[in-house]
């Protein structure tokens, strides 16, 4: 609808089915004759065919690049629809249309049957986004996407093949969506789909150190959360400019949801370098033509991707806001004050490195900096940790600390010691990372100590996560060590 609070079903609309494949079989043999991809306007032609009587099947896939939309709860089939039997002596022109199962109004229907026009809804946003990409950067070879849909598939964890998937989301390997009606379904919410492919793109082009979980736009998050889902959200309105209203509807026959302009939309109640409001504004600021307040940038999608899959890819940092805006004003040095006029807008010191240092934005509380802490071989300090896990508070800023030390070419070992020694609210997690690949973790449960080991190479640097595991809420003194 015009206020992108719920699906319009009094107002559907027809769309040309871009970029999927077109088999032409003989309605009799079923042998195959010939195949096409349908053009960017849903055209499609066959020549040269002998046979008078066939039949056309259309799949809910991409030939260049492969992507494939596929039934999670069937199997892993991949979603198409075939014709009648066309008479080629009388016809050679036909037009085909995938309904959308909807009967009735927007206040009283229902989908009433098969929704045969979702996975191709799908696959056309998809097909928007691989095609802007490739017109600024022809050359990108991505990798095959599987996306699982289904009728099914429903915001409850579980068995995926059953469709309880939790929610949209990218695995890892795959991506996810809602399907379930009169719950949540996401196959006509644009936005939420590119979104869900930018995390296809952090994982598989570029780089994403994001620990997930929950998470809403006033969070105080764990900046590399905060950055993995401002980009999804900003991302979105990149690739379906000049519509950038990031909506999301559910509920029964779909009425009910939200709608916010990246254009028009204000910070959030704490904004930084943490919030995931603040990452998607900025990300999309430096993207856009219109120049608003404290924004005179617009560098389009190549230089983000440049970025994307160059510094941000290799950093030796987490990766973050602070990395990628230090790598955009290297790569596009005549904007480096205008990138910082963007930043500063949105409540974060000026950047002045990968590591944030100098940043002065606490989030609330004052042990949240600095960003990054400073470890010497050889020696240790003192930091404060929030405790108390749990599926809201895990990926929360003051629940994790990040630190970094600079290797010497000796095996080392990286200690973080508890104060008050073991306990039922002590239990810290400690991993150690190098250029984003992990080298070790440990989590023994309730123990006071925890220890990792590794051979470090001089000079390279050498990144660390620990947080607290234990769901008892308890704030706590943990020292870091290395020696």
């Amino acid at each position: 609808t015009s206020s992108y609070d719920a699906l319009d079903y009094n107002n559907i609309t027809t769309k040309p089915i871009r970029g999927a494949k077109i088999k032409l079989i003989d309605s009799v043999t079923g042998l195959t004759l010939a195949t096409d991809a349908s053009s960017s306007s849903g055209t499609y032609s066959f020549s040269g065919i002998s046979s008078s009587s066939v039949k056309l099947v259309i799949y809910a896939q991409m030939v260049t690049p492969s992507v494939i939309i596929e039934d999670n709860t069937n199997s892993d089939a991949v979603y198409g629809g075939i014709t009648a039997a066309i008479n080629l002596e009388t016809d050679n022109s036909f037009d085909v249309n995938f309904p959308s199962g909807w009967s009735g109004s927007a206040a009283s229907g229902s989908y009433s049957s098969t929704r045969m026009a979702a996975p191709f809804a799908i696959l056309d946003d998809i097909y928007t986004t691989v095609t802007k990409f490739l017109s600024a950067r022809p050359s990108i070879s991505f990798p095959e996407l599987k996306v699982n849909w289904s009728i099914d598939n429903i915001a409850s964890s579980g068995d995926k093949s059953d469709g309880n998937i939790g929610t949209s989301h990218w695995d890892g390997s795959e991506l996810y969506i809602l399907g379930k009606a009169d719950s949540d379904t996401d196959e006509y919410d644009t936005h939420v789909i590119v979104h869900e492919w930018g995390h296809y793109f952090e994982s598989s082009l570029s780089r994403s150190d994001s620990i997930g979980g929950s998470h809403s736009g006033g969070d105080v998050l764990d900046p590399r959360v905060a950055f993995g889902e401002g980009w999804g959200n900003a991302l979105s309105a990149m690739m379906l400019y000049p519509n950038v209203t990031y909506f999301d509807t559910y509920g029964t026959r779909q009425q009910s949801g939200y709608g916010y302009s990246l254009e028009s939309a204000s910070n959030s109640s704490n904004p930084g370098w943490f919030s995931e409001a603040s990452v998607m504004l900025i990300l999309f600021d430096l993207f856009d033509s219109d120049s608003d307040t404290n924004d005179t940038v617009s560098l389009g999608i190549g230089p983000i991707y440049d970025v994307m899959v160059g510094e941000q890819k290799t950093t030796s940092s987490f990766s973050t806001l602070f990395s990628f805006i230090s790598a955009l004003k290297t790569a596009n040095s005549s904007s480096a004050t205008a990138i910082d006029t963007v930043v500063n807008a949105r409540g974060i010191s000026t950047i002045a490195d990968a590591w944030g240092t100098g940043e002065s934005h606490n989030g609330g509380l004052s042990t949240n900096l600095p960003v990054y802490n400073t470890l010497t071989i050889g020696s240790s300090l003192n930091v404060d940790l929030v405790g108390g896990y749990s599926s809201s508070t895990r990926n929360k800023l003051s629940n994790n600390r990040l630190f970094k030390f600079t290797g010497n070419g000796s095996t080392v070992a990286v200690t973080a010691q508890t104060s008050g020694g073991s306990g039922n609210n002590r239990d810290v997690d400690l991993v150690v990372y190098k250029d984003g690949v992990q080298l070790g973790y440990r989590d023994s449960v309730y123990v006071g100590t925890e220890t990792v080991s590794i051979s470090t190479t001089s000079g390279s640097v050498y990144t660390i996560w620990m947080s607290d595991l234990n769901p008892a809420s308890d704030n706590y003194t943990v020292t870091m060590g290395v020696n």
